[in-house]
């Protein structure tokens, strides 16, 4: 099943993740705001919202 991945050496640690906040399952999570978002794997559903939301263009959708 396909799974967003979030490119993490280009990440711009945007203020406010456009990304997190479109995602339906809400698996793009972010604990610190120093540091990028990560995806719960096992959450995401693989839509593609979060990859046109994001500004940088660092997320991808993978094939497991």
């Amino acid at each position: 099943m396909p799974k967003a991945a979030i490119d993490l050496v280009r990440c711009v640690v945007c203020q406010e993740c456009f990304a997190a906040k479109v995602c339906p399952p809400n698996a793009i999570v972010r604990i610190d705001p120093e540091y990028p978002p990560t995806v719960e794997r096992d959450i995401c559903n693989g839509c593609g919202d979060c990859v046109k939301m994001c500004p940088a263009n660092v997320i991808t959708i993978n094939n497991e």
